[in-house]
């Protein structure tokens, strides 16, 4: 199944969610929160976390009244780490338009974030109840040790894969997984909670690595964001990683050399350092690492039971390593 029978299975579920985003998650007696979160929300985005929990919520019976709030909050939760990750790397774009931090200041954004945190707490409660919230306050502790572990490994002589990968995990796969398992959390077959959540985390490893990789090589009008973000802010994500473990050794200290020069001059060597690392095979290597997280995650949802919601669900996987942006 691609991507557009995937939502064109769930469009009345997802035009729900836009409602419950804009009427609960966004509005606030202060204008100027509501104001920040129109404009996040005005943004776009895929709707990604809310289409698996929605798909998985469908598959384990989870009844609407519940999927499609749950599905809201953990949205309202991936744009509030948005707001709070675009002031500490000094973002300028954000899903194609100026991040919000620009135009109403640093305190403006994180308070926003804070917000969305807050209403998504009591969407949850109410929906899921204390089992989901307890999932999802996990999962929030995870992604702030995730970015504090990258923050404090910006600038580091150079960073292993294990390292990395322990970072996505947090910072991404975590919060991926738990949007599968706040779907199946209230329905109908316990058995099914914990390979959804499972198969999330395999999706979130993939979901995080072909981020990384677009990061090199997507089109920035079609990316939303400025391509080489990484690499200008000297972060090692996989494709450098894997890079410098294939180079050989005059272009492993090229690469060590420019990732480790000042802010002006990695603006300036960013296509060269692009050319070394496709040239040593990080490009590939970073596909190919995402791919065998796809095949793990299809791997567990070959087990679920058949149904429309198990193809959605595997052409979601499928569309993780196959997106443009």
């Amino acid at each position: 199944m691609n991507i557009q029978a995937v939502l064109d299975s769930i469009q009345d579920d997802l035009e729900a969610v836009e409602g419950v985003l804009h009427e609960e998650g966004a509005q606030s007696n202060v204008p100027i929160l509501s104001s920040v979160g129109e404009h996040i929300l005005a943004a776009g985005g895929k709707r990604f976390r809310p289409m698996l929990t929605l798909l998985s919520g469908r598959l384990c019976g989870t009844p609407a009244s519940k999927r499609i709030p749950l599905a809201a909050s953990v949205e309202l939760i991936h744009n509030a780490t948005l707001l709070h990750d675009d002031i500490v790397d000094e973002a300028t774009l954000r899903r194609g338009q100026t991040a919000a931090h620009l135009l109403w200041g640093d305190n403006a954004g994180v308070l926003t974030a804070n917000f969305h945190f807050s209403q998504a707490f009591s969407i949850i409660l109410k929906a899921g109840g204390l089992p989901s919230l307890r999932v999802v306050n996990q999962t929030l502790n995870a992604i702030v040790e995730g970015e504090l572990l990258q923050f404090l490994n910006v600038g580091v002589e150079e960073m292993e894969e294990a390292q990395y990968r322990e970072i996505i995990l947090r910072k991404t796969a975590r919060l991926i997984s738990t949007a599968c398992q706040i779907g199946a959390l209230p329905g109908e077959n316990d058995d099914l909670v914990e390979p959804m959540a499972q198969f999330g985390l395999e999706l979130g490893m993939a979901f995080q690595m072909a981020d990384d990789l677009l990061d090199y090589t997507a089109d920035e009008s079609l990316l939303g964001k400025r391509v080489g973000a990484d690499f200008r802010e000297g972060k090692f994500t996989l494709p450098l990683i894997a890079a410098l473990c294939n180079c050989k050794d005059g272009d492993r200290q090229v690469l060590l050399d420019l990732v480790h020069g000042t802010s002006e001059g990695r603006e300036q060597s960013f296509d060269l350092a692009k050319d070394l690392i496709e040239k040593n095979d990080g490009f590939a290597s970073t596909y190919e690492a995402a791919r065998d997280h796809i095949e793990r995650a299809v791997e567990v949802a070959s087990d679920f039971p058949k149904c429309e919601e198990r193809q959605a669900l595997i052409g979601l996987a499928n569309f993780v390593i196959e997106r443009a942006h």
